[in-house]
């Protein structure tokens, strides 16, 4: 990926990187959880809409 984003702004800007670039990935290393239950007394009630 790295070297991918460095080929794509050397061939956006002619090939001269006049100014410092930074690059930050970011990767979603949690596991997915199962749906919780649609019980009444689990879910939260919505607010009334604001008048103002």
């Amino acid at each position: 990926m790295v070297q991918w984003v460095h080929s794509a702004l050397l061939r956006d800007t002619g090939g001269r990187l006049t100014d410092d670039v930074a690059l930050m990935v970011l990767r979603n290393d949690r596991t997915r959880v199962a749906a919780q239950s649609a019980e009444p007394g689990l879910r939260r009630s919505r607010r009334e809409p604001s008048n103002r």
